[in-house]
């Protein structure tokens, strides 16, 4: 079990090491952090992410950070989002880890026996997830792994789900889905004014040749799809007690791994203008759902709206309320209130508070006027 952390002397060790051998930073540094707060050391686990994450922000802003936490942590998600990170070459990637972590005594004690204990029951043998970042092509100029975990005795398993006898077994994730509802599910990449974009890795056409060819890996949106359903089909393998996802959960979990793969290959967004003089930068791509489904084909709930959670008059600019667990509620915005700017950009209609909420990053920035006073407010999205 992990005692303490050791993000913060990790870091000074790093960066003492790269100043002393006077070598320079690569070109673009990724820095995947994986904290497993589902453990019963989640709130210690959940400090260490959070003080990785303002250093690498604070000291290197440019670099690359995906966070994997919470449910997001797994064997499947973790070694998936290493191998699919866009490293040209001279880039270089950190991998951290903190969590529960163990060794296999039938492999002695050593480096090949060390590895992750997942919360959720999975295994990672500290080389698989070494060889997962330095053996890619082209290969990371510096490859770095640090792990915050115990290193004791240990059993690395992953649990099969076990027969039952009398039980009527579950249907596959696509019986579900298709056959288990009825209705219609209009499901698009992106809302109005966004481009949906693809994903590319390069390398060298020939050794010895600084030319690179481009490798296409399809689109942002058609991967995160397949990724959310894989990841689905996983967790029925391995626990009895999973429940099978509805429409609603695929497309809020698609439009969550969506927006994070944007994140990842763009994270300083690409500006689109608009005739009426606003600028968005699009800092995320924002599936859409338009969709009716159920036992009496019922219109759905507005799920397009969930990532700030508020309902505006049609102005755009008046709040009307705001829904429970969400951004908005958060954030302590009421009936009433009436939005200045968004991001820097002023709202004077509907369409300028829609785009400006699905066009930004998660950190948002808004200034609204309550009761003759402006409000200033710093609001964290979902995705």
């Amino acid at each position: 079990m992990k005692q303490f952390s050791l993000s913060n002397i990790a870091c000074f060790v790093i960066i003492y090491l790269i100043v002393s051998t006077g070598t320079v930073f690569a070109k673009t540094l990724y820095v995947v952090l994986i904290t497993d707060t589902n453990s019963n050391i989640g709130s210690s686990v959940a400090i260490d992410g959070k003080n990785m994450k303002q250093y690498f922000n604070t000291r290197m802003p440019d670099a690359r950070l995906v966070w994997l936490k919470g449910n997001q942590v797994s064997r499947n998600r973790v070694l998936s989002t290493l191998q699919r990170l866009p490293i040209q070459e001279g880039d270089s990637v950190l991998c951290y880890y903190s969590g529960h972590g163990a060794y296999d005594p039938s492999k002695g004690w050593n480096g090949n026996s060390h590895y992750l204990a997942l919360s959720n029951q999975d295994s990672i043998f500290r080389r698989t997830l070494l060889s997962a970042i330095k053996d890619r092509k082209p290969q990371p100029k510096m490859s770095v792994l640090i792990t915050d975990c115990c290193n004791v005795k240990g059993t690395p398993v992953i649990p099969k789900p076990k027969a039952v006898r009398g039980v009527i077994p579950k249907p596959s994730l696509l019986e579900h889905l298709f056959f288990d509802h009825q209705g219609w599910i209009d499901l698009t990449s992106s809302r109005e004014n966004q481009y949906s974009y693809c994903e590319r890795s390069f390398r060298p056409k020939a050794i010895a040749v600084e030319e690179l060819e481009i490798i296409e890996r399809g689109g942002y949106f058609t991967n995160a799809l397949l990724e959310v359903l894989e990841g689905y089909e996983f967790h029925l393998q391995i626990s009895p007690g999973f429940k099978l996802p509805s429409w609603d959960k695929v497309f809020y979990d698609v439009r969550k791994e969506t927006s994070e793969r944007f994140e990842i290959n763009i994270p300083k967004g690409e500006l689109r203008s608009r005739q009426n003089g606003n600028h968005f930068p699009q800092r995320t791509q924002t599936p859409y759902l338009f969709s009716k489904y159920g036992k009496n084909l019922q219109a759905q709930e507005d799920l397009n709206g969930i990532r700030f959670g508020m309902q505006t008059a049609g102005d755009g600019r008046t709040v009307l309320k705001t829904f429970q667990n969400t951004p908005a509620q958060e954030a302590d915005l009421r009936a009433g209130d009436v939005l200045i700017s968004i991001n820097g950009a002023f709202i004077r209609s509907y369409q300028d508070y829609s785009d400006a909420i699905d066009f930004s990053a998660r950190h948002m920035k808004v200034i609204l006027e309550r009761n003759g006073r402006q409000i200033e407010k710093e609001i964290e999205l979902p995705y």
